[in-house]
């Protein structure tokens, strides 16, 4: 008997969320993999507090996107780590990082990259792909500290995994 492949675990950065909804054929990829069992999306409660916080001025924005993360078939994590002010301590583990990457790795002197840290440091301790817009800073942090993660962009994303949907 041939074992299984696990399935990749993926974890999503919120600016994907803006690549799906201008790719809504996207989804239905995603979903079905997730179904077959050839993938999983991960998620923490930073991506959802990140699309509710869109401000009122964007508030159409704001609902569309806040409705694609919906149709998402997705597994919600904790956050590998805990930042006071972000984290919702029921929804994370204490700490500053439990995988390869630590908070700092990340977030370094600026609160700004707080969500940016709690969802790098949660894909590197529990997902294989994170899935990024971001193309200079984020992803050269990540790689500097030489973690198994591996990063890519919406595009590289998809090509993949619509070659995995149409199957070998």
């Amino acid at each position: 008997m041939v074992p299984m492949n696990s399935p990749d675990r993926v974890m999503l950065d919120t600016n994907i969320f803006d690549k799906l909804l201008a790719d809504p054929g996207a989804i239905n990829v995603l979903n079905d993999l997730t179904k077959r069992s050839l993938v999983v999306i991960l998620t923490t409660h930073v991506q959802a507090d990140e699309l509710a916080a869109i401000p009122d001025v964007n508030a159409a924005r704001r609902v569309s996107l806040e409705a694609v993360y919906r149709q998402l078939d997705m597994t919600e994590i904790p956050t590998s780590g805990a930042i006071w002010g972000v984290s919702r301590f029921d929804r994370s583990m204490w700490g500053d990082g439990s995988g390869s990457l630590r908070i700092g790795d990340i977030m370094r002197s600026n609160p700004k990259d707080a969500e940016d840290a709690l969802i790098a440091i949660t894909a590197a301790a529990s997902a294989d792909i994170f899935v990024t817009a971001e193309t200079k800073e984020l992803p050269n942090r990540i790689k500097a500290k030489g973690t198994a993660l591996e990063v890519l962009s919406f595009e590289e994303f998809m090509a993949r995994m619509r070659a995995l949907s149409k199957g070998p």
